[in-house]
């Protein structure tokens, strides 16, 4: 019993104690907030990280995240990045005055932390001397050695451009090409520079995993600071799974839905879709070397014989995927206009007598014919599930006036060989969704070869975009290029097909995502992406 007592007393003492400390103890703080992590579904393997040699989407998204160009580009509308403004001194000069409060990234093995080593204009001009320098075997240097004469450093922190003659899209093409350091690819050798990026940007690398991830961490030196602590690249090919990851929130965003799933993404409380910012143009393209094509007669049939409007409203039962195209300049950028919508009609009567007035008549199978030769004929579409359903349904309404046309649906490399090397007789394709899209698709010397290439070759035509392409003062221009892109509908180069705006799954906890893409900065003067 004595034991017992003891015992008891003890225990209360203990209570006692602890009562009175937890009495006198200050009030805890909340636990830190946990880390703000936005993670991307992207169906793009990684090729590259350098910012010289990149090609895909896939690069470009980590890139832009890691690495700042002079200047950022959406929509055809330009803003700042290192570059604070520019001006013209004359139409061939190009003043960029850069941000003082750029430095490199730090904490890898090329700048440790607390080196503090500033971004200048000289850093620049080395950057662009190196791409141009065919040597460096940079994949736009040929692209940029056409356009830039010199690069000069003006101060520390002023850059200019000599342009070999007027050039309307300059902007345009020093946003393509990231500002990367010399000294890390000197430091690093090409092969680790190629998967361990280091820039100026908001983000800096972290960690790559093949066909699995790619981490970035928030750069704590960026004169804005990012919403997000970590950034997440989760490599998902099949579109299909990255909707369901969307839908279990295992990603923040799926990059791009197939039409398929955006119903079931909308449906889910807290889920919503966007579109990309600008529709990306489809087309149904001609082989205009190909003899039975040399004639517009044939091609303007064709376009008559096609019902586009009900193809588009068949293919896209979903509001929002796709609105109909009626010239090659996507509606929102400069040079695009509704008046191409009358130079379109659907009138099976009217091809019929076309055809006829150019020689074509009907043989004993039905099939038309002409000095001995059938109008039959293979329409290659790429692996696209919507670009085949439109191969199909152009076919059947061609047969339906004696054309023997056949959709064949091919893997991506092939159908851009057959066009590059012109094994093509009709085929149906798209891109050039950008604001100089009519130069690489359209110009005799750029579209040779290409993966646009109809083998269309008219020098007015090519006089109206060298034109445009000099002509600085952007009103002037957009006239010019106007007209440019009125010869394509006017010759019927194309049946110009449907605008197609990429829905993106996201999460409505992530907000700022405007414009909704990754080709610009998740971070920038322009929006700062934040999760709630």
């Amino acid at each position: 019993m004595k034991k017992f007592g003891k015992l008891t007393t003890l225990l209360l003492i203990m209570l006692l104690v602890i009562f009175t400390a937890c009495q006198n103890t200050e009030p805890v703080d909340d636990p830190a907030p946990s880390e703000k992590v936005l993670t991307l579904g992207t169906p793009y393997t990684i090729d590259t990280l350098n910012p010289y040699k990149y090609s895909s989407d896939g690069d470009r998204y980590v890139l832009s995240q890691v690495m700042e160009s002079l200047v950022e580009a959406d929509g055809g509308k330009y803003f700042p990045l290192l570059a604070t403004s520019w001006s013209n001194p004359d139409e061939k000069t190009w003043d960029f005055k850069i941000r003082e409060d750029a430095f490199w990234h730090e904490g890898n093995e090329v700048y440790e932390i607390g080196a503090n080593v500033q971004l200048k204009a000289q850093d620049v001009k080395d950057c662009f001397d190196f791409v141009l320098d065919p040597a460096n075997k940079a994949r736009r240097q040929a692209e940029l050695a056409n356009i830039i004469e010199k690069v000069e450093v003006i101060d520390d922190f002023t850059v200019r451009f000599t342009t070999l003659e007027p050039h309307a899209y300059f902007l345009q093409n020093i946003n393509r090409q990231p500002i990367f350091s010399l000294q890390a690819l000197e430091v690093l050798g090409e092969d680790n520079f190629s998967f361990y990026p280091i820039g100026t940007g908001a983000f800096k690398f972290s960690e790559y995993k093949p066909d699995d991830k790619v981490v970035l961490l928030k750069n704590d030196s960026y004169p804005i600071t990012p919403h997000l602590d970590k950034v997440i690249f989760s490599i998902i090919p099949d579109k299909s799974v990255a909707a369901i990851a969307l839908q279990t929130n295992e990603i923040d965003v799926a990059m791009q839905l197939l039409p398929t799933d955006v119903q079931a993404v909308r449906a889910v409380e807290g889920l919503t879709t966007l579109s990309n910012t600008s529709g990306w143009y489809r087309y149904v393209a001609f082989n205009v070397s190909n003899p039975l094509f040399e004639d517009k007669r044939v091609r303007e049939a064709f376009s008559l014989a096609v019902n586009m409007d009900e193809a588009v409203d068949s293919i896209f039962d979903i509001e929002g995927l796709a609105v109909r195209a009626p010239g090659p300049v996507p509606k929102g950028l400069p040079g695009y206009t509704d008046a191409w919508f009358d130079l379109w009609e659907y009138n099976v009567e009217a091809a019929k007598n076309l055809l006829s007035e150019a020689g074509w008549v009907a043989g004993s199978d039905g099939i038309l014919e002409k000095d001995g030769v059938k109008m039959s004929f293979v329409l290659k579409t790429p692996n696209d599930t919507n670009r085949s359903k439109l191969g199909v349904i152009v076919a059947t309404q061609l047969k339906a006036i004696g054309i023997d046309c056949t959709p064949q649906t091919q893997e991506w490399a092939t159908h851009l060989e057959d066009i590059r090397t012109g094994n093509v007789e009709m085929f149906i394709m798209g891109g050039g969704s950008t604001i100089d899209g009519l130069n690489y698709m359209f110009h005799s010397k750029n579209a040779e070869g290409g993966a646009h290439n109809t083998h269309y070759k008219n020098s007015e035509l090519d006089n109206l975009i060298e034109q445009a392409t000099r002509t600085v003062d952007s009103e002037a221009r957009e006239v010019i290029w106007e007209q440019a892109a009125r010869i394509i509908v006017e010759e019927k180069v194309h049946i110009s097909a449907y605008y197609e705006y990429v829905q993106i799954g996201i999460n409505e906890r992530v907000v700022d995502y405007n414009p909704p893409n990754v080709w610009v900065a998740l971070t920038s003067p322009t929006r700062n992406v934040n999760v709630k």
